[in-house]
């Protein structure tokens, strides 16, 4: 069972990429914008759309303000750090960012993937290493091959590299994420220094918890709003060693933060998170050994 020790991407860190930052014009403090019209603000990387007519000379805030400018999310170039899943970075054929670390980063995770592969480089411009994972799955056939080539060649939608070469501060890591002939997609890549908490016991529980409207009229009649379903797993991980401290340090920096659970890397499994751990209470058996129960709520 592996967590992430999280590194945020900044403006110092995200180094190069093949997206630029045009969802919209620039903000000018000189134009005078009606309502619906939309700007970038490219120190926040994020879009906003004017509330009002005749809106002139009002910066947008970080956050937006309803009465003047609405925060739409972040920028196509930056999506994939906004912590929102659902909120996808996109590019005709390739996403290629180049990452410049200031601190340890052995692990990488991606989801909200739409692609055939991702490749990884990571360098220190004398020593190179090169990772690779094809994301045309074989493991998702549905019961038969029928299934399987009626269906067509799912794509695995997580995948997360824990091997990662660190090389000491300014290691560069490239990430090529690619669709040929198609639009490449993520919702959200995530960096960190990979911790081995323990080992997966059996029969994690997976459930979902629904935020779609329900209303009903006056004859009984229900209608359904859908909203996307958050995830919820519950995992119990088993760790020979006394040192329980240490794993105690590892989950006070994983509460209340969102980062990366990986039960196991078979993406097909679905215990690939990125996710708030909401509880992780830890059982000491017996001198050496202890056991964590985890609840990892995964993010829309």
């Amino acid at each position: 069972m592996i967590v992430f020790d999280r590194f945020l991407v900044t403006d110092t860190v995200l180094t190069d990429s093949n997206l630029t930052e045009t969802d919209a014009p620039e903000w000018d403090i000189a134009t005078t914008y009606a309502a619906g019209d939309e700007v970038i603000v490219a120190e926040f990387h994020r879009v906003y759309v004017s509330a009002i007519d005749s809106n002139l000379g009002t910066k947008p805030l970080e956050g937006g303000d309803p009465a003047v400018w609405i925060l739409k999310g972040a920028t196509n170039k930056w999506a994939a750090f906004d912590d929102f899943v659902a909120n996808r970075t996109t590019n005709a054929d390739l996403i290629e960012y180049e990452f410049t670390v200031t601190d340890v980063v052995t692990g990488i995770a991606f989801f909200g993937l739409v692609a055939d592969s991702v490749d990884i480089t990571v360098t220190d411009g004398v020593t190179t290493q090169n990772l690779t994972a094809d994301l045309l799955s074989l493991d998702h056939i549905n019961g038969s091959w029928w299934a399987w080539f009626t269906g067509g060649r799912p794509r695995v939608q997580e995948y997360a590299f824990t091997n990662l070469a660190y090389f000491g501060t300014g290691t560069m890591i490239t990430v090529s994420i690619n669709r040929t002939g198609g639009t490449a997609q993520v919702g959200q890549i995530v960096l960190g220094e990979v911790q081995d908490i323990g080992v997966l016991e059996t029969q994690p529980e997976i459930d979902k918890q629904s935020f779609s409207r329900y209303t009903e009229d006056e004859f009984g009649n229900i209608s359904v709003t859908r909203r996307l379903p958050a995830k919820i797993t519950r995992m119990t991980v088993f760790k020979k060693s006394s040192n329980v401290r240490f794993t105690e340090q590892i989950l006070d920096r994983a509460l209340d933060t969102f980062t990366v659970y990986v039960g196991t890397e078979r993406s097909e499994a679905g215990l690939i998170l990125f996710g708030v751990l909401r509880s992780a209470p830890i059982v000491i058996e017996v001198r050496n050994a202890h056991r964590m129960q985890l609840e990892i709520r995964s993010l829309i």
